[in-house]
């Protein structure tokens, strides 16, 4: 895969503050990005918690969704979201720190379909998913 896409992708995610996409607004922090793979860092913010304290599965839907797409935009693809499938295994607080894991299992000419999995700092599963995503073309980050 092309290096300078997967460089453009990690500095248009580091960008804080400039846009108000939900991309930005979710914050997440690019450990590692390979094609097909992604590693994420995120520490929840207070508008992403609910009324217990808890990290509110909006939230964490909204980062299943943007570590997915990450994985296929790492792959030189411009894609959109068909169908998400989700399980909330344990529950993450303020001071959880979630590392996110999503990959590319499947590459098709129309369709991808990636894995997505939350830890905690205990090395927990938080949240396991599943999405699809609509091939629109080729990816252009100019």
């Amino acid at each position: 895969m092309n290096q300078e896409i997967l460089t453009k992708i990690k500095q248009y995610y580091s960008i804080k503050g400039e846009s108000q996409t939900f991309d930005h607004w979710i914050q997440p922090h690019i450990t590692h990005l390979e094609p097909g793979t992604v590693e994420i860092n995120w520490k929840p913010n207070d508008v992403s918690m609910n009324r217990y304290g808890a990290i509110h599965g909006g939230a964490l839907a909204g980062l299943v969704d943007v570590v997915g797409a990450i994985a296929t935009l790492s792959l030189g693809k411009r894609v959109v979201t068909t169908d998400m499938s989700i399980s909330f295994l344990k529950m993450g607080t303020a001071d959880t720190l979630i590392t996110a894991k999503g990959f590319v299992f499947h590459r098709g000419r129309s369709l991808m379909r990636t894995t997505v999995e939350f830890f905690n700092q205990n090395n927990q599963c938080l949240v396991k998913a599943q999405l699809s995503f609509f091939v629109l073309g080729d990816l252009s980050l100019e």
